[in-house]
């Protein structure tokens, strides 16, 4: 049995006002998808006619990502601890990073041009710890505490975030540096210790959730957003 669920605004987080870009839930017991079957290579992170990149994730010790321009071969890199998904929005690229280590983080980073970062460099061995990498060409557009966020994606030119608060999970913006719910989107908290989209060849996105509580998945797709869950 489906439950179809229409939330209005709330007040866990700022508010928007009136949102004319109302998303429409559902919730279901069983799903039809198998990550093994969804599952893209996994050297590659994001890839466009310009650029493949990769990541690198170390939890709370950083990460970084590597841009790979493909007509010359020239490596970029910045700094991103860890890298959920990267969504490219008039000709920018932003970067979503979260982290579930002890209250949990959300930063989400805009890179207007890949080849404005620093030239690549050796990752040196974890053991020893790594250099951390430039934040060289990047501008930081939100970062918080005490949120995960585990998914974002592009709906009718505009960014939307799935996040929680280990309490509830929200749809939301981004507005004067803050996240800024729209809709509740389940009552529990949904979240998982390795949050990466995984886009499908019809535009779905897919999100798969693994805790000690929830066993299932999200399914983006334009404005709606369909959970899967035990």
């Amino acid at each position: 049995m489906k439950k179809v669920l229409f939330v209005g605004l709330l007040f866990s987080f700022s508010l928007l006002g009136q949102n004319k870009d109302l998303f429409i839930v559902e919730h279901h017991k069983k799903g039809n998808f198998k990550k093994s079957e969804l599952q893209k290579p996994k050297a590659i992170f994001y890839e466009d006619s310009n650029y493949v990149v990769t990541k690198k994730c170390h939890g709370e010790f950083g990460g970084f990502l590597t841009f790979k321009k493909k007509n010359t071969g020239e490596e970029y890199q910045c700094g991103s601890a860890c890298a959920v998904i990267i969504n490219k929005l008039n000709g920018k690229y932003f970067v979503t990073n979260t982290l579930a280590h002890l209250q949990g983080s959300s930063e989400v980073v805009e890179i207007e041009n890949p080849e404005s970062l620093e030239k690549a460099t050796p990752e040196k061995d974890i053991t020893g710890f790594f250099s951390p990498k430039s934040r060289q060409g990047t501008k930081t557009i939100l970062d918080v505490y005490d949120t995960l966020t585990l998914a974002s994606f592009v709906f009718d030119n505009n960014l939307y975030h799935i996040i929680t608060d280990f309490k509830k999970t929200f749809l939301a913006k981004i507005v004067d540096g803050k996240f800024k719910v729209i809709q509740t989107i389940s009552e529990e908290s949904l979240w998982t210790y390795d949050a990466e989209p995984i886009k499908t060849t019809d535009n779905h996105y897919l999100l798969f959730l693994s805790n000690n509580d929830t066993r299932g998945y999200i399914d983006i797709f334009e404005n709606k957003i369909t959970i899967y869950s035990n």
